[in-house]
Formats: C-alpha cells, structure tokens, sequence
C-alpha cells in the first residue's frame, strides 16, 4: 500500500510555527490571543490539518483542550500557558497593556501540570500520538533558576536546562493559603529537560520573550 506523502513530506513541527508566528506576532494581548493566532499560523501550515480550539473529550468532560488537530490520521493536543510581567507598549499603532501574572510558583506548577495531563491523555485520547506544551513569558523568573535554595517551589522549578521526571511536591513549609487547589504532587513518567529560545525582543523593559516546548509521546 502506498504511504500518504503528507505524512512523509510534511510531519508536524511546532517549532517551525513559532518560528515563522514570532516574525508576524513578536508580542500577545493575552493567552486567548496567543491561542488563535498560534492555531491560525498552525492551518496556514498545514492547511489540511483540522483545528479545534477548547477541545472537551467526552472521556475527560472537565477537560478543555486549548488546541487540538486532527492531523494525517493523529491527534495532536497542545497546551499553551502565556505569564507576563507588567509591560505597556504601542507596535503598529497597536496598544498593549499586559498584566504582571505574578505568582511564578503558583505558574511553574500549572506549567507542569499540563505536562501531566498530555501524559494522561496519551493513554486515553483516540489517535494520539504525540501532544505538546508551549510555554511564552516576559518574566524572567520562569528561565531563571530561584534565587535561593530550598524555596517552597524548588520541585516545580523550569529553569534554563532543568530536568523534570517523577513526582514533584511542594516543600513542607508552603502555606496551605498559597498553594490552595494546588496540593497534590505532580508525577511524570516521561524524562524532560527544559530548553528556553528567544521568541522576541521589542526593545523595552521586559520586552525580551522566550518560549519552551516540550514534547510528550505515548
């Protein structure tokens, strides 16, 4: 049977989208719209690919997928998580005001946590094959190693060349106001190690972007 040359000429590359996007789209109103311009940049791609964005499988109704494609016969989920420290600042006549998300530990957990849950959904979604994570900031906080040893956050750390792999857990003096509905540990079964890439520079204070992608298999 012959192969579908799709699939051999043309494999899905979320880099290659970042790439070309962060050329038209150097800065974001909000994650929403870093969502729908990265899912438009996908279909310009791979005009055959079919997108959906806030995806609910019906074997996990709580939940949504931020971008889902139906691929050459995969399913591709995608996990997007957009923190910015404060920045105002004008690009084409075009007004940003970004808000400073602040709560970085709070953030590096949730970052995480989607790690997880692409693990989840690779034993249960139809057709996965591969999903993956991105992650974009202004926040220098999320490359950076933490400033001091044994912060609460230690575990959930996604610095420059941080390995993450196996259960993660708050050290045992966090408060139990501050990692509110974010109690339970964080287990992966895959090995990652975390590389952080110039997105953009619109030559402002904390106008220096960097994204990292992570890549889960089934």
């Amino acid at each position: 049977m012959e192969e579908d040359p799709i699939m051999i000429d043309n494999p899905f590359d979320i880099d290659r989208c970042l790439f070309s996007l962060q050329k038209k789209r150097p800065i974001f109103h909000s994650e929403a719209d870093f969502q729908f311009a990265l899912s438009w940049e996908i279909k310009s791609h791979y005009p055959d690919a079919n997108v959906r964005l806030e995806y609910c499988p019906s074997i996990l109704p709580n939940v949504h997928i931020d971008i889902l494609l139906f691929y050459c016969n995969e399913t591709i989920p995608i996990e997007l998580k957009y923190k910015t420290a404060k920045l105002t600042f004008s690009l084409d006549n075009e007004d940003f005001n970004l808000k400073n998300h602040g709560a970085q530990d709070l953030g590096k957990y949730d970052f995480l946590k989607d790690v997880q849950r692409l693990e989840d959904l690779s034993s249960c979604l139809s057709g996965f094959s591969k999903g993956y994570t991105v992650w974009l900031t202004n926040d220098t906080s999320y490359w950076n190693p933490p400033s001091r040893k044994n912060t609460v956050y230690e575990a959930f750390s996604i610095h420059q060349s941080a390995q993450k792999h196996g259960c993660m857990e708050w050290l045992p003096h966090a408060g139990a106001g501050t990692i509110k509905g974010r109690e339970k540990p964080i287990t992966l079964n895959g090995t990652y190690v975390i590389n952080w890439r110039n997105y953009s520079d619109i030559g402002c204070k904390k106008g220096i972007f960097k994204y990292a992608t992570l890549t889960v298999t089934k």
